[in-house]
C-alpha cells in the first residue's frame, strides 16, 4: 500500500511539473528538462528499498542510493540534464515516497518503519554514500551534481579522520556550446568530530578536508589538476546498530585553474561497522 501510495504520488508530482514548467535541455532536443524523471523514478524506488530493508542490511540502503545517484549522475553527465533537474527530481523522489509512506501509514495504521529502537549514535567506524547538491558562486559554473563514498574511522570518542572519493559534474557554461559538463575526481583526508545530542540517536559532526582534484574530461578552459578543500557540519541519525543518515552543509573551495566557491548539501546514507 505504502510503495503504490509512493509511486502515485511520485508520477502526479513528477509529471504535473514536467508538462508546466518549458526548460531546454543542455542539448536543446526539447523544452522538458525540468525535473529529471529518470532521477526522480530512480530517487523513489532507492527510497522505497530502504524503508523496506534497512533493519536487514545496511548496504541495501547504500546500494540502492548508489544506483539513483549514478543515475542522475549521467543524465547530468549526458547533457540531458541541467544538476538542477536531476537535484529536483532526487528531492521530489525522496519527498514523495515519504509522503506516499505517510498515507499508507495512515490507510492500514502500521506503525513508522523509521525508528531508532533506542539506538545510541555513538563514533563508529563506517563507510558512507552521498549525493550533494553544489551551488557554485561563480557565474560561469552552474549548480553541479556530486556522488561520494566516505570512510570515518575513530582515533578517540570524539575525533577521528576521514578518507574520501568523489565525482562531481559542473555544466559550464560557454558561448559555442551553450553548455559542457565539467567532470572531475577529488580524493580528500581529513578530519571529523562527533558530539551526541541530548536525543542519543542524533549526533553532531563538523569536519574539514583537503585534497587533490582532476578534470576527468580534460574540459577547455580548465587545468587538469588541481585543489579542493571542504568544511562543514552535518548530523548523524542512527536508525540500527549498522545504518543511519548524515545530512551536511559545508563550504567548499577548489581549483582548477582559477579559484571556484561553493556551498554544498549532501544526504549521505552510512553503513557501521
Amino acid at each position: 500500500m505504502s510503495g503504490a501510495a509512493a509511486v502515485v504520488v511520485n508520477a502526479g508530482v513528477t509529471e504535473i511539473l514536467k508538462h508546466s514548467v518549458h526548460e531546454f535541455r543542455p542539448d536543446r532536443s526539447d523544452n522538458s528538462s525540468f525535473p529529471s524523471r529518470h532521477t526522480s523514478w530512480s530517487f523513489t524506488a532507492s527510497t522505497i528499498l530502504s524503508n523496506e530493508l534497512y533493519r536487514y542490511s545496511p548496504w541495501w540502503s547504500v546500494g540502492a542510493q548508489a544506483a539513483a545517484a549514478a543515475i542522475a549522475y549521467q543524465r547530468v553527465a549526458s547533457r540531458n540534464h541541467y544538476a538542477s533537474d536531476v537535484i529536483a527530481g532526487a528531492a521530489i523522489g525522496i519527498a514523495s515516497t515519504e509522503l506516499g509512506y505517510w498515507l499508507g501509514r495512515k490507510i492500514t495504521g502500521a506503525p513508522s518503519v523509521w525508528h531508532t529502537g533506542g539506538c545510541i549514535a555513538e563514533f563508529d567506524p563506517n563507510v558512507s554514500l552521498s549525493s550533494q547538491a553544489v551551488y557554485n558562486f561563480s557565474n560561469e559554473l552552474c549548480t553541479a551534481f556530486a556522488v561520494d563514498i566516505e570512510m570515518r574511522l575513530p582515533l578517540s570518542e570524539r575525533w577521528g579522520g576521514i578518507a574520501s572519493l568523489g565525482a562531481k559534474v559542473t555544466p559550464v557554461k560557454t558561448v559555442a556550446e551553450g553548455m559542457q559538463p565539467l567532470n572531475t575526481l577529488s580524493f580528500q583526508i581529513g578530519g571529523a568530530g562527533h558530539f551526541i545530542l541530548p536525543v542519543r540517536s542524533l549526533a553532531v559532526e563538523p569536519f574539514i578536508t583537503v585534497g587533490a582534484v582532476r578534470n576527468a574530461a580534460d574540459t577547455r578552459g580548465f587545468d587538469r589538476y588541481g585543489f579542493i578543500t571542504t568544511a562543514g557540519a552535518g548530523v548523524q541519525w542512527r536508525l540500527t546498530s549498522r545504518f543511519g543518515f548524515r545530512a551536511d552543509a559545508a563550504y567548499q573551495l577548489f581549483t582548477t585553474g582559477t579559484s571556484h566557491n561553493a556551498i554544498l548539501l549532501r544526504l549521505a546514507s552510512v553503513a557501521f561497522f
